[in-house]
């Protein structure tokens, strides 16, 4: 997709950031 690697955990970070707040702890299927 064309992400740089500063992006991209940049994404991963906010997307962690929004399961703990949504209260899922635990990334599950």
């Amino acid at each position: 997709m064309g992400l740089s690697t500063r992006t991209y955990h940049r994404v991963l970070k906010v997307a962690r950031i929004i399961s703990d707040l949504a209260g899922e702890r635990d990334i599950s299927p």
